[in-house]
């Protein structure tokens, strides 16, 4: 499999999920999780069994995807094996003995709630992981964990957004804003925290003023039933999971973007939102109050407070928010030099 850096530059094989739709599934589903998040910091994450049925069906298909691997790599003869999530692409790779270096990805849910979910998992990843060539991560607590976990900090690492960033090309400011619009971008999966911001949405439906438009929630029960509250009625609009160019233009339109989410990470979503001139409403977890100490237009609220989550976006609606030049490792156009050093950084530190 060719690189798009160039004809001299290493050959990348980057293994995917085949259980990432069915996980997906798993996700939306998930009861143990995500309680009532008045709760939430009571959550004993070794207790989800859908988790741990999850990582006994990866460990029982394991041999055949190992073997699927080891095919891939001799059609291709990779320099480099990149593993784009922990679970279970990571695991699997970094457990195959391809005789190449493997680079392994986390992201915001790999760690927390993923692997904490499975002691099972646990155990894997934390074998696994110190085999690891290189790391990218979009959360400093990532690093730390995957350091705790075995991941030897002297070897190459890099820091870089979800996605690799933003494309500047889909998000940029524009006149298409529509002023008092809402949006939460965030999809269906219980992580995004989607059932706060149809309580949020409740919340502020005595402003008549105010629209909302939740991306990825069409269908949901609790969302259909907000949508059915006539105070609310047609200022709300649930999607369906839409394409790049059709998220682009919802969130071209955002007056604000929300996410309540309550795991950590630095959501691409958000990030695109910034691009975009939308100032981000967010729950305060540690990726995003680094990003608040970095970049304007960043406003936190309680991750476990509608009421809190609604003042805070009407403070915001009330201000004007000023232009937002992203850092580099933010930006996908940076990140293709970024990621491409990273990868011959991680060759020069093996041979």
């Amino acid at each position: 499999m060719s690189s798009e850096f160039g004809g001299n530059d290493p050959t990348i094989v980057e293994p995917t999920d085949a259980l990432a739709k069915w996980r997906q599934q798993i996700a939306e589903r998930r009861r143990v999780i995500v309680p009532r998040r008045e709760e939430s910091k009571k959550l004993d994450p070794g207790k989800d069994p859908a988790e741990w049925i999850h990582t006994v069906l990866a460990i029982v298909r394991f041999p055949q995807r190992v073997i699927a691997l080891r095919k891939l790599c001799r059609q291709h003869r990779p320099d480099l094996v990149h593993a784009l999530r922990l679970p279970y692409e990571g695991v699997t790779a970094l457990s195959s003995g391809l005789g190449v270096p493997v680079i392994l990805s986390t992201w915001g849910q790999d760690f927390v709630p993923q692997v904490e979910s499975s002691p099972l998992l646990r155990w894997w990843a934390s074998r696994a992981i110190r085999r690891a060539a290189g790391l990218q991560f979009d959360s400093s607590a990532d690093f730390d964990r995957a350091v705790k976990a075995g991941f030897d900090a002297n070897r190459p690492s890099l820091f870089a957004a979800g996605n690799f960033g933003v494309d500047g090309a889909l998000f940029y400011t524009s006149e298409e804003t529509v002023p008092n619009h809402i949006v939460f971008p965030r999809g269906r999966s219980e992580m995004s925290n989607g059932r706060a911001f149809i309580e949020i949405a409740t919340k502020l439906a005595c402003y008549p003023d105010l629209t909302f438009t939740a991306i990825g929630l069409e269908g949901i029960d609790y969302a259909e039933q907000a949508k059915a509250d006539p105070l609310l009625g047609d200022r709300l609009c649930l999607t369906p999971a839409l394409s790049l160019p059709e998220f682009a233009s919802v969130i071209r339109s955002a007056a604000v973007v929300v996410s309540p989410a309550l795991t950590d990470g630095t959501p691409i979503s958000l990030l695109s939102a910034l691009a975009a001139g939308a100032p981000v409403v967010a729950g305060r977890i540690p990726a995003l109050d680094q990003l608040a100490n970095t970049v304007d237009n960043v406003y936190l609220a309680d991750a476990n407070s509608t009421e809190d989550f609604s003042e805070v976006i009407l403070q915001v609606l009330k201000s004007e928010s000023s232009k937002v030049l992203l850092p580099e490792e933010f930006l996908l156009e940076s990140n293709k030099v970024r990621v491409r050093e990273f990868y011959l950084n991680v060759l020069r530190s093996t041979t």
